[in-house]
């Protein structure tokens, strides 16, 4: 029991010290570019304030048409099956456990 907490607490304390470094890293010097292809986002139209696109209920001006599309439902149907395939193995492992006892 002693040597899994030790070896636990050798792993933590040997993965928190690999993040160190990261934290000390010093910033690039080199300026931006203003000519960069990814300067602008289909998803916040230009003509709006950005603190009022920004929230978690935006205005609906702010709305774009790149905002929804195939992938949103797609991403909704995979979701919405794998709730529904958790919750027939939840039943039917109930079913398995009720028929045992009785």
């Amino acid at each position: 029991m002693k040597l899994r907490v030790l070896l636990v607490a050798a792993i933590v304390s040997l993965g928190l010290g690999l993040g160190a470094p990261h934290a000390l890293a010093t910033a690039s010097t080199v300026p931006p570019a203003t000519d960069a292809p990814f300067t602008t986002n289909d998803f916040i139209p230009e003509n709006a304030n950005i603190g009022d696109c920004v929230s978690s209920l935006p205005r609906p001006e702010c709305g774009s048409d790149s905002r929804s599309g195939y992938h949103q439902y797609l991403t909704f149907g995979v979701l919405a099956l794998g709730t529904a395939f958790i919750g027939w193995r939840i039943a039917r492992g109930v079913r398995a456990r009720d028929n045992a006892q009785s």
